[in-house]
C-alpha cells in the first residue's frame, strides 16, 4: 500500500528533497502546530467565557449554553463546563463565584 500524502504542496515538497533533514522538519512543523493550537486554545477559553456571560445562547434561543456550544463545537457538556471553569480560574476578572450555576449530580 502506498503511504505517500495525497497533498502536493511547496511544503512537502521541500521536506521530500531533503530526507536527511526530515525529523528536524517534522519536530519543527510539530512545535509551530503546538504553539498556534496553545494560542487558539486561549482565545477560545476567553471567547467562551464572554459568551456565557452574555448568555448568547438565549440570545440564539438555545436552551443552554451547553447545548449552544455542543452544536457550534459538538463539545459535550462536561467538556464546555471544564473549560469554563479553567476560563474563570485564569481570568484575574473572574470572581469567586461560577460562570455558569451546575446542578449538582444527585448521586
Amino acid at each position: 500500500m502506498d503511504m505517500t500524502p495525497v497533498v502536493s504542496d511547496s511544503r512537502s515538497d521541500a521536506f521530500a528533497r531533503t530526507p536527511d533533514s526530515n525529523w528536524q522538519r517534522a519536530h519543527a512543523e510539530l512545535e509551530r502546530l503546538a504553539h498556534s493550537r496553545a494560542r487558539l486554545d486561549s482565545e477560545e477559553d476567553y471567547w467562551l467565557l464572554c459568551a456565557s456571560r452574555a448568555r448568547v445562547h438565549a440570545e440564539l434561543g438555545y436552551g443552554s449554553f451547553s447545548e449552544y456550544i455542543e452544536r457550534l463545537f459538538g463539545y459535550e457538556p462536561r467538556w464546555t463546563k471544564e473549560k469554563l471553569a479553567c476560563s474563570c480560574r485564569d481570568t484575574s476578572a473572574c470572581s469567586r463565584e461560577s460562570v455558569l450555576r451546575w446542578p449538582r449530580s444527585s448521586a
